[in-house]
């Protein structure tokens, strides 16, 4: 079946450190899929991604977060729906994939425990463009981004560091000077001074004071992340390039709005 849609340019990404180099290749879209509603056509964009200074231990890992925008002609840039179910992608020997509930990207990291430079090739990743409303004879441009990030495991922590000089309202447990700990992401009570709830040291040396306190309490809601669950964070802050490749995949006004009174500049 020949494939209509092709790609045409990729904006690869290096870390801030050169020394992990995380690149990828130039992506193209093959096995192109027209069947059933234009909801269901898809086709893969597939490309090698590789980075030095990867690792895995029995906690956690280093991972790339990798996520696809497209344009249909000279159109906006939009980020690509690409499948929520892992098994959609191919999978390079050595890695696992792991798709975000959203479809706008994916984790690949390291399926076993090791150290050192990681080559993925012919990672695979199904583009529902048809999600997207792309039509089966669209003709688009596809880019890859990656950035390296890192997986928290979930886990049990302490916020508040105790001291007793120089209090700048820190965090603690209730009305006292130990540190609260955080032990599930249900909901929290902020202030009121009981053990067992967080409190602030009573805003002590704080110029912009919260809305709780010893005597004033709030709920801080299960929805809101606590930081105990797992998740991921970036590895680095993102490179000049980095930012380079966002802003050029941005419309002029979008653009300007992120690089002020720069718009048309080299950037």
């Amino acid at each position: 079946m020949k494939t209509i849609l092709r790609s045409l340019l990729l904006l690869f990404s290096v870390s801030i450190l050169v020394a992990n180099n995380l690149q990828v290749s130039t992506p193209t879209l093959t096995g192109q899929v027209i069947s059933g509603n234009l909801t269901t056509h898809y086709t893969f964009v597939k490309f090698t991604v590789s980075w030095e200074n990867s690792w895995r231990d029995p906690l956690n890992w280093d991972a790339s977060w990798i996520f696809v925008k497209y344009k249909v002609g000279v159109g906006e840039w939009l980020h690509a729906t690409l499948s929520t179910t892992a098994g959609n992608h191919t999978t390079p020997s050595g890695s696992t994939i792991t798709p975000t509930s959203d479809g706008k990207g994916v984790f690949i990291y390291r399926s076993a425990n090791g150290t050192g430079t990681v080559n993925y090739t012919d990672v695979q990743l199904r583009w529902n463009y048809g999600l997207d409303g792309v039509g089966d004879n669209d003709l688009a441009t596809v880019e890859v981004f990656g950035i390296e990030m890192v997986y928290v495991p979930q886990g049990s922590f302490y916020v508040g560091d105790g001291t007793t000089a120089n209090v700048d309202g820190q965090f603690s447990d209730g009305a006292t000077t130990n540190p609260f700990l955080i032990t599930s992401e249900t909901s929290i009570t902020l202030g009121g001074g009981q053990s067992g709830s967080l409190g602030n040291r009573n805003t002590v040396g704080v110029s912009w004071v919260d809305d709780f306190n010893n005597s004033t309490s709030k709920v801080l809601p299960a929805f809101f992340p606590k930081g105990y669950n797992a998740f991921y964070c970036m590895k680095y802050e993102i490179s000049q390039g980095q930012y380079s490749d966002f802003l050029n995949s941005l419309t002029s006004t979008q653009a300007s709005n992120r690089f002020p009174n720069q718009n048309g500049n080299y950037r």
